[in-house]
């Protein structure tokens, strides 16, 4: 493998890396956050 074809193999690792954990806030800590401060979840009221 080329050092250019091994860095990108790394820089897609990254990338994907950073959308796991962005994912992982959204879905996770969010909503738990918003529940611990008593934030309304409902859509319509």
């Amino acid at each position: 493998m080329s050092l250019t074809a091994n860095e990108q193999t790394k820089l897609l690792a990254t990338a994907l890396n950073k959308v796991a954990v962005a994912t992982f806030v959204t879905a996770l800590v969010a909503p738990t956050v918003s529940h611990l401060y008593g934030f309304s979840h409902s859509a319509g009221g």
